[in-house]
């Protein structure tokens, strides 16, 4: 990409946010034009048609070849981020021999962790609810290593400034165990397509984790909810 444009990048899917001024899709054009002018032995190949997602987030995938090698990414791009509290420039490590060490934009992890446990304290029926891979990340995310004031003050802020739902009304009883038995399949379902790595992560044990998680947070700002 140009050295002049960065974006954040949220693994595990490549998630850009335009956060250098230009207008609405302006970076996914400079991206666009990556794929097709990158003078390189890989190729790019978008494999479906982009879609524009119910919270405006720009969707595709695309195919990443490399000789006879070819490897699907899913891109998520947002043109409007409405929130982004902190962003931490970080290395990714390399990987193969001859790598160089680049630097992305990225928000912090308890930027990332808050937003996480917000999107489900916002949907209040598991049975509408489509991110259970929220569940995995984190069950698996979650070590308590990294600054629990500042994921605790991200969380009550993302809150209140995405206005998805009143704080007072948050209610955690339908994270129980009818509703976990109604969404198993979709839960193997997003063990697949989103390729978690762990396997063996037990829903109903991921559930009542993030239960767990949410539960303690209500009741930092004043609210038991259980």
């Amino acid at each position: 990409l140009s050295s002049n444009v960065n974006f954040p990048i949220i693994k595990p899917r490549f998630y850009f946010v335009q956060e250098t001024g230009f207008t609405s899709y302006s970076a996914l054009n400079l991206l666009f034009d990556f794929f097709n002018h990158r003078d390189s032995k890989i190729t790019y190949q978008i494999n479906r048609q982009p879609k524009i997602t119910p919270n405006g987030i720009c969707s595709f995938s695309i195919y990443v070849c490399f000789d006879s090698i070819k490897h699907t990414i899913g891109i998520d791009f947002d043109p409007n981020p409405k929130i982004l509290y902190e962003v931490q420039y970080k290395p990714i490590t390399p990987i193969f021999t001859g790598d160089k060490v680049f630097y992305v934009n990225t928000p912090s992890f308890e930027e990332y962790m808050a937003q996480k446990l917000c999107i489900i304290a916002e949907c209040q029926n598991l049975k509408n609810f489509h991110r259970l891979k929220d569940f995995y990340d984190i069950y698996k995310l979650h070590n308590g290593q990294y600054d629990y004031k500042k994921f605790s003050n991200y969380f009550k802020k993302m809150l209140e400034d995405r206005k998805r739902i009143n704080i007072d009304n948050i209610d955690l009883t339908h994270l129980n165990k009818d509703l976990i038995n109604e969404t198993i399949e979709l839960w193997n379902k997003n063990k697949e397509s989103f390729e978690f790595l762990d396997k063996n992560v037990d829903y109903e044990e991921a559930v009542y984790y993030a239960k767990s998680l949410l539960t303690d947070q209500l009741l930092k700002l004043g609210i038991r909810k259980l």
